[in-house]
């Protein structure tokens, strides 16, 4: 109903027409029982059928800055808010790289669509910076991530059994945020608007220091790899 007024929509509409649709219209999840199994009380409509990946990597090629950075480190940390924006890119970004570089963490940030941003000066052998990667490139090839928490971030990087934590800005990033620290793959991360260097340097270190993040995150990495439903999801579309 929220909605309907932000939309301006005039058409009448109430609320039992609303709960109607929702308990009686088909709805499918395209999100891994894995991170989330599909509640007994759920009505037989809604379905949810497993995260479907697309090859994203295409006709890119790492360059040899990056590939040389990936050989020099072990236990790399992959640094990205994906298409989130903050009001304070660069002093977020500082907060990160001063925590990088006071505990010697070696990191790939990616800059993406500006909320986070490259400085003039910051260590580079320990920090390497992009603008654009694909997330099943990258993945296989660090330790952990640390993202906004959109589901598909959250969804590839325990397929690849990275140790994880949200920095959630929005809406669903927050319920990722509270499993991914149930699950035990990664600590609870901090909103967007409250990280500071004395809140987030615990949670990093978190992270990187406590392995059985990292040994739950490649347990359910071999969960999601038995998953297939591209057969009952294909059915519940065209059904």
């Amino acid at each position: 109903m929220i909605t309907k007024r932000w939309l301006k929509i005039t058409e009448k509409i109430t609320r039992k027409q609303i709960s109607n649709a929702l308990l009686s219209n088909k709805a499918i999840y395209t999100i891994s029982p894995s991170l989330f199994s599909r509640p007994d009380y759920w009505n037989e409509n809604i379905k949810v059928l497993g995260y479907h990946e697309r090859n994203k990597i295409i006709s890119w090629q790492p360059n040899r800055e990056l590939n040389d950075f990936l050989k020099k480190h072990n236990q790399i940390l992959f640094i990205t808010f994906g298409s989130m924006v903050n009001p304070e890119p660069e002093e977020k970004t500082k907060i990160i790289i001063e925590i990088l570089e006071q505990n010697n963490i070696p990191a790939i940030i990616n800059t993406a669509s500006g909320g986070l941003t490259k400085p003039d000066k910051f260590d580079a052998k320990l920090i390497h910076f992009v603008s654009r990667i694909p997330y099943d490139w990258i993945f296989p090839k660090i330790y952990g991530v640390i993202h906004h928490g959109g589901s598909g971030t959250t969804h590839l990087a325990l397929k690849y059994g990275c140790a994880t934590m949200i920095i959630p800005h929005i809406i669903d990033q927050f319920v990722w945020n509270k499993i991914i620290d149930e699950m035990g793959v990664g600590p609870k991360g901090i909103r967007i608007d409250k990280i500071t260097a004395k809140n987030l340097e615990p949670k990093i270190l978190e992270l990187v220091n406590n392995t059985s993040f990292k040994k739950n995150a490649e347990k359910v990495a071999g969960q999601m790899e038995k998953e297939d439903f591209r057969e009952e999801l294909y059915n519940s579309i065209v059904a």
